[in-house]
């Protein structure tokens, strides 16, 4: 067993260890030195301290998005604790959001940097630039619909919306919120809405058709039917004709 005062010495050692070894090595996807294994396997030290500090290499944009100062009363004093929301990502599609906690402002924004790089994913974009289809989704008091955009057009949404697209790197978007516009539920909401995102391979596989078919149908306008009604030919070949588009039949997939 590790006396605490030890391994706080060997956490600072290993931070400045890992700064220097983290961006070389995870570039070049090799391993790290033999020594500097053996060292930082110990019971006392975290391994998400140690994948903290490797993605920190890889994050390109962090934004705050909510400071809330949080007062608890007790029966002596009121304490006073910060709140801080923030999101990290690389402008690739990767993007992590997380809360943090502490009594200073600096600690809180600290906890929720580290929480926010561990809990980093990867989302799907339709032509590294915008979604795949239109999708409506409520989270709790907030119902926000979401709608993909042509190229060129930007992001036109709510603040703490534009905030994670510069942080994942979508360009072109459109979503509308209704009800509670409050920071913390919009920014929870959007999250909500990228994971329930449905690539042309997912909806093949869901509908039964071809790759090849469901192509056609982004490529034809066809994408901005909701994710909820694309699971059978029937509903997208409803959706096509509402849109003046020929069914699925019809389309030319020799070319």
């Amino acid at each position: 067993m590790f006396a605490w005062t030890h391994v706080k010495r060997l956490s600072v050692r290993l931070s400045r260890e890992v700064r220097h070894f983290s961006s070389p090595y995870a570039a070049s996807g090799q391993r790290l030195p033999e020594y500097f294994t053996e060292e930082i396997i110990a019971p006392h030290l975290s391994y998400d301290f140690l994948i903290s500090k490797v993605r920190s290499d890889f994050v390109s944009q962090m934004r705050v998005i909510k400071v809330r100062l949080l007062k608890c009363q007790t029966g002596i004093e009121k304490r006073r604790q910060y709140s801080v929301a923030l999101a990290v990502g690389n402008g690739k599609g990767g993007l992590g959001y997380a809360l943090g906690k502490d009594r200073s402002p600096v600690d809180a924004m600290q906890k929720a940097t580290k929480a926010a790089e561990r809990a980093m994913t990867h989302y799907e974009m339709y032509a590294d630039r915008t979604l795949f289809h239109e999708d409506t989704i409520k989270y709790r008091d907030t119902t926000i619909i979401v709608r993909p955009m042509p190229p060129d057009s930007g992001v036109r949404a709510h603040w703490a919306i534009q905030e994670l697209c510069r942080c994942l790197g979508l360009k072109d978007l459109s979503a509308k919120v209704y009800g509670s516009r409050t920071a913390i539920n919009v920014a929870n909401g959007f999250l909500l809405a990228l994971s329930r995102q449905k690539t042309p391979e997912m909806i093949a596989r869901d509908s039964g058709m071809k790759v090849e078919n469901v192509l056609k149908i982004f490529n034809s306008g066809a994408k901005f039917v909701e994710c909820s009604k694309l699971l059978s030919r029937r509903h997208i070949d409803g959706a096509r004709t509402i849109r003046n588009q020929v069914p699925i039949e019809q389309l030319d997939t020799s070319s």
